[in-house]
Order: C-alpha cells, then sequence, then structure tokens
C-alpha cells in the first residue's frame, strides 16, 4: 500500500514581526497564510504550530527578542517569490528558516539555538583569510 501525502496549504509561522497586518496582505497576495505566534507558543513544537499532530512540548521558555520567520509547506518557487516580497515590503526577520522533517519537532527555541549556531559557523567562515 502506497502511503498517502497530503498537501498543505503554505503557511508563515512569525514571531516577532514589526507590522503584523502587511505581513499577512504580503502572504495573502501569494495565496498564502499567516500564523502570529506569541510568547507562549514559544514551547511549542514547529509541526503543532504548522497544523500537525502532535504532542505541543513541555518545553517553558521565556520569549527572545529576535524575530523568526518559519516557511511551512512552501514549494521552491514559491518560498522564491516570498522572500522577494518580504524584501520589497521592507519586512525583514533577524532569523529565516523552512520547516523540515527534521525541525518539525523542535521547539521555537531550539530551532532558533540552531540557526544562531549556524550563523556564527558561516560568519566565522568569512572571516577566514
Amino acid at each position: 500500500m502506497k502511503a498517502r501525502v497530503v498537501r498543505r496549504a503554505p503557511l508563515a509561522l512569525a514571531y516577532g514581526c514589526a507590522d503584523d497586518e502587511r505581513l499577512r496582505e504580503v502572504f495573502a497576495a501569494m495565496g498564502a497564510q499567516v500564523r502570529v505566534l506569541k510568547s507562549e507558543d514559544w514551547g511549542t513544537r514547529l509541526g503543532v504550530l504548522a497544523g500537525e499532530a502532535g504532542p505541543a512540548g513541555e518545553v517553558e521558555a521565556a520569549a527572545p527578542q529576535p524575530s523568526v520567520l518559519v516557511f511551512a509547506y512552501f514549494t521552491d518557487a514559491l518560498l522564491d517569490k516570498a522572500l522577494a516580497a518580504l524584501r520589497t515590503a521592507q519586512l525583514a526577520f533577524d532569523y529565516k528558516a523552512a520547516l523540515t522533517p527534521t525541525n518539525r519537532t523542535w521547539t521555537l527555541q531550539m530551532l532558533l539555538e540552531e540557526l544562531k549556531r549556524e550563523r556564527a559557523h558561516i560568519e566565522a567562515q568569512r572571516g577566514r583569510p
């Protein structure tokens, strides 16, 4: 029996955006939804925030200052379009990521820690002669 693949609508998970309404307009223009996250969502698993079934997570965490945008269920072409539209609308986020099979079980806090490590590694690489 073949596994059935469920297609989900593109969804952006946004935390710490300066203009939530403008963000919704930008994504609505391309047929994507936005879920604006609050501090109480910080310890919830990304997959659950994106509408997948599963345990929410038990992490009690204080919400940080950086803004984060997670792209869930975006095709490559739609992701490129979304990034261009965000630049045009001058909506900046400190960190951006895509929902993956690996990170869907992480909390937003865990994702941010990984993104910070990746950024530090990249910046260290750039600093080398």
